[in-house]
């Protein structure tokens, strides 16, 4: 197709953010009841980091993400060069085999997931 390049996927994320943007505006109030002014430092972010792994319950928690999102980068990054080497793939099937990942995440997240978390939800503990 002659409309269809490299940019039609990231025009068409951008609309769908843009489209998205107005139900957010008008379904979800704020929850803050009070607004609550902080200075914003260098160090905030460092502040907020320490508090947060501080809390001795959720320090595994927050590993646990952060390797599972390290992993998961790793993958989407370097995965592709094995494919390349190993199997000759070309920039269009790398992107077809991504694709086709994608569509089977989305699949699993509408469906499996949804059903095991509101069957083992934390109500149940």
């Amino acid at each position: 197709m002659s409309w269809f390049n490299f940019t039609t996927p990231f025009l068409a994320a951008a609309c769908l953010s843009v489209i998205n943007i107005g139900p957010v505006i008008f379904n979800f109030r704020e929850t803050l009841r009070e607004r609550i002014d902080r200075p914003v430092t260098l160090l905030t972010g460092v502040k907020n980091l320490a508090e947060a792994f501080g809390d001795t319950r959720l320090r595994i928690l927050f590993f646990g993400v952060f390797f599972h999102a390290l992993g998961f980068n790793f993958y989407t990054q370097f995965f592709q060069v094995i494919l390349i080497r190993n199997f000759g793939y070309d920039q269009t099937q790398i992107g077809r085999y991504f694709a086709y990942v994608g569509l089977w995440v989305a699949l699993m997240q509408g469906t499996v997931v949804r059903v095991v978390a509101n069957r083992f939800g934390l109500r149940r503990f």
